[in-house]
Formats: structure tokens, C-alpha cells, sequence
């Protein structure tokens, strides 16, 4: 919810399917540069998802934990 705060339209870029990548999911922001969602979980990187999992994002951040 940070990044959808931080964002200035208040919503990710596109929806996304089978991301395991946070650093995938981006937000625009004032410039410069765009938000990256591997930036706001505190203890994870870009790749450090449940192992075997992908995840599916709304625009409007809802998120579904696909399992394997």
C-alpha cells in the first residue's frame, strides 16, 4: 500500500501474472525514475518469493499467491 501511496497516479503501472520478480511491479512516480515493489518489502529482494511461488497484481494492488 506504501508504493500505491507513493505513486502518482495510485496504482501500478499494468496488472501482473506469474511475477516471481518483485522488482517487476512498478509504480510511476514523479521523476526520477519509477517505483519497483522489490524496494518495499522489508527482508526481501527482488527474487526472495516463497520458493515455487508466482504471484498475479490488479492495478489497484490486489495480490494472489499462485502455488505451485
Amino acid at each position: 500500500m506504501a508504493m500505491l501511496t507513493d505513486a502518482t497516479s495510485g496504482q501500478l503501472d499494468n496488472s501482473y501474472a506469474g511475477v516471481s520478480d518483485l522488482s517487476l511491479v512498478t509504480a510511476t512516480k514523479d521523476a526520477p525514475g519509477d517505483l519497483k515493489l522489490s524496494d518495499y518489502p522489508i527482508g526481501l529482494d527482488g527474487t526472495s518469493v516463497r520458493t515455487g511461488c508466482t504471484y498475479d497484481f490488479t492495478q489497484t494492488g490486489t495480490v494472489t499467491q499462485n502455488t505451485p
